[in-house]
């Protein structure tokens, strides 16, 4: 579900809208954080 996510964020931070970039970089970078990393690599123990 992560990567869907992940790709979700990527296709619209692609679209022309600033508001949109502004809003999917927020996300990814949440997304692609250590600490989610590391709850989604526990989740699976």
């Amino acid at each position: 579900m992560n990567t869907l996510a992940i790709q979700t964020g990527e296709a619209i931070r692609d679209q022309d809208s600033k508001a949109a970039k502004w809003i999917a970089a927020d996300a990814l970078r949440e997304l692609t954080s250590g600490a989610v990393k590391t709850k989604l690599a526990n989740k699976g123990k």
